[in-house]
């Protein structure tokens, strides 16, 4: 626990001789100091009292107060088990934000609570509810309400040690036996711990990530990626109950893998090319609509946006759970045969071809998925999108050689 006492600091001694009177604040080994605006010479100051002096009366009431005052606060922090939170420098910042006038003992938890730092759960639910999208929010409340389940509503930073992760991933384990699944939760609250550590709301002391501490563990997952085969068996599903979910895999393919949200978010077709946001990194996307694409699109098209599926369903997330309980059929089918079929193959699949089949080179590849960050690079040397479009137009065709297409 801080403890606390009164020092004449000799280390400073103004012209008349006399030095500052001061409170050190002991914590975690360090101490702190705590200025009262009053010196004395090293006789006015015997035994924890001043004396010899015409307001000593007033200054020994003066320093017995602000002493009180500062104990107390740090009784109700080790009360409230928040005093491991902090620094020593930390809690002296602390201490010198809380107002003068403290609740009484006995006084309200909302008293209370406006005078004591956050809790984990506190901070995190403010962290979550700041700037987040809708799906991150959904989330970072997953990974909220998993640590509920493990320890309720009262978590401290302090009691969040690599020890007690490993028991959290522990208790995950039976709902949750994916790891990559359960990776999720922890970097989750990793990016909870650097936020709190930025606001200097915790002591940078208590982050329990990294060497010699906890490690977020992942595991390779097994490569998602079709053969020529077996996309040309989605494609040519005659199945009408199964038809236009393997359109709509086929869509995605054929629009580099664009992911669900952005294509039931479609509202046009601007010069053979579809312009959008993405829903999840906000990134700007152009994509080339070939031929293929827009027969499907044609099939399916909606009344006020691009697709009639994006019209028909209120959630894209509703469309999303039908679309891939019929894929695990399409999977099943002899001419498929990938009974775990999702729409990331779609992507996965893109990928590959242009790597694996026709040594289409890395950068393009990437720039047709459109991965990596928007750097400053990035804004002022546009990639050459007739690369992109060729690209994707090879992948295709790869596809459409067994039907003697050129296009």
């Amino acid at each position: 626990m801080a403890t606390t006492k009164f020092l004449l600091d000799m280390r400073y001694v103004r012209q008349d001789g006399k030095y500052p009177l001061k409170i050190q604040l002991t914590h975690n080994r360090q101490s702190v100091h705590f200025s009262l605006g009053i010196y004395l010479s090293s006789k006015q100051w015997q035994e924890n009292e001043v004396v010899d002096h015409k307001l000593k009366n007033y200054y020994n009431t003066l320093i017995l107060k602000e002493k009180l005052r500062i104990d107390k606060i740090i009784i109700q922090l080790t009360e409230a088990r928040r005093i491991y939170d902090f620094t020593a420098k930390g809690l002296k910042k602390y201490i010198e934000s809380v107002p003068e006038r403290i609740p009484p003992e006995g006084g309200t938890e909302s008293a209370l609570s406006e005078i004591l730092p956050p809790s984990f759960i506190a901070y995190a639910k403010r962290f979550i509810s700041l700037g987040k999208k809708n799906r991150t929010q959904e989330i970072y409340l997953s990974t909220l309400n998993k640590l509920k389940a493990f320890k309720g509503e009262n978590i401290e930073f302090h009691e969040v040690t690599p020890t007690w992760l490993q028991n959290f991933d522990e208790f995950m384990v039976p709902d949750t036996p994916a790891l990559n699944a359960r990776s999720i939760h922890f970097r989750n609250i990793r990016a909870i711990f650097n936020a709190a550590i930025r606001d200097k709301i915790i002591d940078p002391k208590l982050y329990p990530f990294g060497k010699g501490k906890y490690i977020i563990r992942t595991q390779k997952t097994p490569k998602r990626s079709l053969t020529v085969q077996q996309l040309r068996g989605i494609r040519d599903v005659t199945d009408p109950k199964l038809k236009p979910y393997a359109d709509t895999f086929m869509l995605i393919f054929y629009l580099a893998g664009i992911n669900i949200i952005d294509l039931l978010n479609l509202t046009e077709i601007t010069d053979g090319r579809i312009h959008f946001h993405r829903a999840k990194t906000a990134r700007y996307y152009s994509i080339k609509v070939e031929p293929e694409a827009r027969e499907i699109i044609n099939r399916y098209h909606g009344d006020k946006i691009l697709l009639v599926w994006g019209e028909h369903y209120k959630d894209y997330r509703n469309f999303t759970k039908r679309f891939l309980k019929e894929l695990k059929k399409i999977g099943k089918l002899k001419t498929v045969g990938c009974p775990c079929l999702s729409s990331y193959y779609a992507r996965h699949s893109v990928a590959t071809l242009a790597a694996n089949k026709l040594n289409i080179p890395k950068d393009t590849i990437s720039h047709l998925l459109g991965h990596g960050e928007e750097t400053v690079t990035d804004i002022y040397i546009d990639f050459d999108q007739e690369k992109v479009d060729k690209a994707m137009r090879k992948v295709i065709d790869l596809i459409n050689k067994d039907l003697g297409q050129k296009k």
